[in-house]
C-alpha cells in the first residue's frame, strides 16, 4: 500500500519494486507463499536489473554467455526522444530548453557516462547510493561497536562471505525438503506437508498469512490471506504470452534446469517438471488480477473483502486452509482480508488427486529457484545466470556489495541501528522535518486556492492534510531484535531463524493495534533508512523520508535553497501528494478505505485525473510503443502536485534562482537505462519514464515558460487550457 518515491539499483538504489519517485521501476517479485523475500529483493541485492519486457527479444540459448536479447528499436519518441537510452544521445545534437528540456540540461553527463558491467541503469540517485554504500562497507570492517545489532549483522555478512562454508554445504541444505516433496503421494500427504511449517518453510504453498493494516481501520492489524506470485509475474501472460513472459519463462526455466540436474534429475525430466509448473500456473492465473488490475486505483475496493474465521469454509472445501492457519498460529484472528476470494476457490478446485504431479512441480520449481542463491557458489552462479538473462546484464557485483545488500533486505532494522550507531544524523534529522512541516504548510495553502471543489470537501482535505503525519530520516521506534541469535549458524539457518523470528513477531500482531511510531513497510518493498528513497503510507496518513536519500548530490552542507527544494523538497512534497492522488484520495484523514468527497466535487477530481490520462496517452516513447496513462496516473499526479508545491515555496524565497532550481530537479531525474528496463517500464510500471518526469511535470507550470521564454511553437510548449494539473 506504500508508496515509494526513489528506488536505487543495488547500492541502496538496488532494490527494485514499484513506488515513486526516481524510481528504477522494477517489479516486485515476492511469492507469497514462501513466507521468505525470495525474488525482487533477492534479484535485486544480488543480480542486476528490471524485468526485460513485451518487445524485447526472449533469449533461446539461456545455456551460453553469449548476448541474450537482441535491443528493441527505441527510436522515433514523441514529443521527446527517450533520453533515458544511451543509443538516442547524439554527441551533435541541437540542443535547447525550449525542445528538450530534460536532453539540455543533462546530455552532457549522459553523453560522459555509461550504465556499469552488472547493472541496468546508472543516475543520480546511484551516486546518492554509492555514497551510503561506502559508509555502510566501512561500517562491516568496523569491530569497535559490540551492540547485538552490530553481532547480528557481522554474524549474517560473514556466513554471506563464507565460500567456503557454503560450497561444502552444498545442496544438502535442501535435499530434505526436495525429498520430502518427491515423497507425496496423496492429497493427504500433501496436506500434511502444507501444514508442517517446518518441513514446508520456503515451500510455496499457494497461500501465506500476514498481519497488514485494515483498510477500513488504520488503527488496527487484520490478517491478509495472500496468494503467491506467479513465474511469468503478470497473470495476463498465461493467456497471451508477450516477449515479457517469454523472458521470465526462459530465465526460470534457465535455473530450475541447473538446480534440478544437479539433484539427479534428467535435462528431459527438469524440462518436463518446469513445464508442468507453468502449466499448472496457467491454470491458477486464470483468477488472479493482472498487472493493469493491481495498478488500477480501484484496487483498494476489489481486494478489501474481509471474512469472518468461520466463514472461511466457503472459499475452499480440499485445500486445508484453516489447519494451515492453525498450523501456522494464524487461527486466533477475528477477521480476515481476502485480497482474492476467487483465486483461493481456484486453488481449491485445483486441489485434487488428478493434479498432484503440476503441484509437486509447481511446489519443487518455486522452492529451488527461490533458495539458490544462499546455497553453494555453482547455485548461486546459476541464480545470477538467471538475473541476467531476464535484465540484459551481463558480470556481477563484489561479494561485499552483494553481502550487504542482503544484510539490507533481511535485517533492516539490525543494520540502520548499527549504522546509526557510527553515523549520528540528529542535525540532519531536524533540518528535514522542518522542511517536511513547511511542505504541509504550503500544501494547506494550495488547496484552500482550488477553485473547482466545495467548501465541504476542501475542508476535509484539510483535515486530511493537517492530520497527516511526518516520519523524516530514521525512527524514533524501531522493532525489538533482541530475541534473534544468528552465532554459530550456517548460511542457510541463518536466514532460517530469521524468517521464524519474523514470522513470530507478524504473528503478534494478530488482532491487535498499530504502533504509529513503528515504521512498517510491506516486505514487497525491501526497504530500509538507508535506501534512497521516500514513501507515503495511505493507511497511516504518514509520509517518510529517510536517511539514505541525503547524501550528496542531492543533499549536503552547503546546498543552495533551490538546489534543496528541486532534489529534497520535491520528493517531501511528491510524498505528501500521494495523499490526494486518485488512490490516496480514497482514503480519509486516519488512513481508513473511506470516502470523504461530494459527489460532485468527486466527478471533478476523475475528470481531471481523466484529462491527464489522455495527456499521457498521446505520447509515444519509441515507434509503436505508446505511454499508459492509466498505469501511470497516480505518480504523475504526485510529481506535478509536488512541483507546485516547491514552486508556491519559491515565491516565499528572496531572489530565488528558477534556473537553479530546473536544473536541480533535471538532474534528480537523470539516468541511463537498459532497453529492456526501459520496455519494462513502460508496459508495466506505475511512474513515467525519467525524461518524461521532468519534461512533462516542468511544462505545466508558468513559471518554467518564463525562466526559458518558451513559446508557442516550441516543443516544451503546451498551452494553458492543455495543461493537466489535477492539482
Amino acid at each position: 500500500m506504500k508508496r515509494k518515491l526513489l528506488i536505487t539499483v543495488l547500492c541502496m538504489i538496488l532494490f527494485v519494486t514499484s513506488g515513486c519517485g526516481a524510481d528504477v521501476n522494477a517489479p516486485a517479485d515476492t511469492d507469497a507463499n514462501t513466507e521468505v523475500r525470495t525474488e525482487t529483493g533477492i534479484d535485486a541485492a544480488t543480480e542486476t536489473g528490471a524485468d526485460s519486457a513485451e518487445q524485447n527479444k526472449a533469449p533461446k540459448d539461456t545455456g551460453t554467455d553469449e548476448e541474450m536479447a537482441e535491443e528493441p528499436e527505441t527510436t522515433g519518441g514523441y514529443p521527446w526522444i527517450d533520453s533515458n537510452l544511451k543509443s538516442n544521445i547524439k554527441a551533435d545534437a541541437v540542443l535547447s530548453p525550449r525542445d528538450d528540456f530534460h536532453l539540455y540540461k543533462n546530455h552532457d553527463w549522459l553523453l560522459a557516462n555509461d550504465i556499469a558491467e552488472g547493472e541496468y541503469t546508472y543516475g543520480s540517485s546511484l551516486v546518492v547510493g554509492e555514497n551510503v554504500l561506502k559508509k555502510a562497507l566501512l561500517l562491516l570492517e568496523d569491530d569497535s561497536i559490540q551492540s547485538h545489532d552490530a553481532e547480528l549483522v557481522h554474524s549474517f555478512n560473514d556466513a554471506l562471505l563464507n565460500w567456503d562454508a557454503r560450497n561444502k554445504a552444498g545442496l544438502e541444505p535442501v535435499k530434505k525438503t526436495v525429498q520430502d516433496i518427491q515423497n507425496i503421494h496423496s492429497l493427504e500427504e500433501l496436506s500434511d506437508f502444507i501444514c508442517d511449517p517446518e518441513r514446508s518453510l520456503f515451500v510455496p504453498v499457494f497461500l501465506a498469512f500476514e498481519n497488514k493494516v485494515s483498510l477500513d481501520d488504520a488503527h488496527r492489524y487484520i490478517t491478509w490471506i495472500d496468494t503467491g506470485s506467479l513465474t511469468l509475474k503478470d497473470a495476463a501472460e498465461y493467456a497471451n504470452r508477450t516477449e515479457m513472459g517469454e523472458l521470465h519463462f526462459e530465465a526460470n526455466h534457465y535455473l530450475a534446469k541447473a538446480m534440478l540436474t544437479r539433484l539427479g534429475y534428467s535435462e528431459e525430466e527438469a524440462d518436463q517438471m518446469f513445464s508442468d509448473a507453468i502449466d499448472f500456473e496457467g491454470k491458477l492465473a486464470e483468477k488472479r488480477m493482472t498487472s493493469a488490475e493491481e495498478l488500477s486505483p480501484d484496487r483498494f475496493e476489489r481486494i478489501n473483502n474481509v471474512y469472518a474465521h468461520e466463514e472461511l469454509s466457503t472459499l475452499t472445501r480440499s485445500y486445508p486452509l484453516t489447519r494451515l492457519l492453525k498450523a501456522r498460529q494464524y487461527d486466533n484472528g477475528k477477521e480476515y482480508l481476502v485480497p482474492e476470494p476467487e483465486a483461493v476457490k481456484r486453488i481449491d478446485e485445483l486441489y485434487t488427486e488428478d493434479h498432484l504431479d503440476a503441484i509437486r512441480a509447481y511446489m519443487m520449481i518455486g522452492y529451488l529457484n527461490g533458495t539458490a542463491f544462499f546455497l553453494d557458489k555453482e547455485s548461486f552462479d546459476a541464480f545470477q545466470k538467471r538475473g541476467n538473462i531476464l535484465y540484459g546484464t551481463t558480470g556481477i557485483r563484489e561479494d561485499e556489495t552483494i553481502a550487504l545488500n542482503i544484510i539490507k533486505e533481511y535485517l533492516p532494522t539490525p543494520l540502520d541501528r548499527f549504522y546509526l550507531e557510527k553515523y549520528d544524523a540528529a542535525e540532519t534529522k531536524k533540518r528535514i522535518t522542518k522542511l517536511c512541516k513547511e511542505t504541509v504548510d504550503v500544501y494547506r495553502k494550495m488547496l484552500s486556492e482550488e477553485d473547482w471543489l466545495s467548501e465541504e470537501t476542501k475542508n476535509k482535505a484539510i483535515e486530511k492534510l493537517d492530520a497527516l503525519k511526518i516520519q523524516a530520516v530514521y525512527p524514533d521506534k524501531w522493532e525489538d531484535y533482541s530475541g534473534l541469535e544468528l552465532k554459530e549458524l550456517s548460511l542457510y539457518d541463518q536466514i532460517t531463524e530469521i524468517a521464524r523470528f519474523e514470522k513470530a513477531l507478524d504473528r503478534g500482531h494478530t488482532n491487535g493495534m498499530v504502533d504509529p511510531e513503528i515504521w512498517e513497510f510491506e516486505p514487497e518493498l525491501f526497504v530500509d533508512i538507508l535506501e534512497c528513497n521516500a514513501f507515503y503510507d495511505e493507511q497511516k496518513n504518514t509520509m517518510y523520508i529517510v536517511l539514505g536519500i541525503l547524501n550528496e548530490p542531492y543533499y549536503y552542507d552547503g546546498i543552495s535553497e533551490e538546489a534543496l527544494l528541486g532534489c529534497i523538497g520535491f520528493p517531501i512534497g511528491h510524498e505528501i501528494s500521494h495523499a490526494f492522488d486518485t488512490g490516496g484520495a480514497q482514503y480519509d484523514k486516519d488512513g481508513s478505505l473511506k470516502s470523504w468527497w461530494t459527489k460532485e466535487d468527486h466527478k471533478a477530481f476523475q475528470d481531471r485525473a481523466d484529462k491527464l490520462i489522455q495527456y499521457y496517452n498521446g505520447m509515444t516513447a519509441w515507434k509503436g510503443r505508446k505511454i499508459l496513462g492509466e498505469n501511470i496516473q497516480r505518480e504523475a499526479i504526485a510529481d506535478m502536485a509536488g512541483m507546485k508545491a516547491m514552486l508556491k515555496l519559491a515565491e516565499e524565497k528572496e531572489d530565488f534562482d528558477y534556473d537553479e532550481f530546473f536544473t536541480a530537479f533535471a538532474s534528480f531525474f537523470c539516468f541511463l537505462d537498459t532497453p529492456e528496463l526501459d520496455v519494462y517500464c513502460v508496459t508495466q510500471d506505475e511512474h513515467p519514464l525519467f525524461y518524461l518526469r521532468t519534461n512533462s511535470t516542468i511544462q505545466q507550470f508558468d513559471e518554467f515558460y518564463e525562466t526559458y521564454d518558451v513559446k508557442e511553437g516550441d516543443n516544451m510548449y503546451l498551452a494553458p487550457e492543455d495543461r493537466v494539473l489535477v492539482w
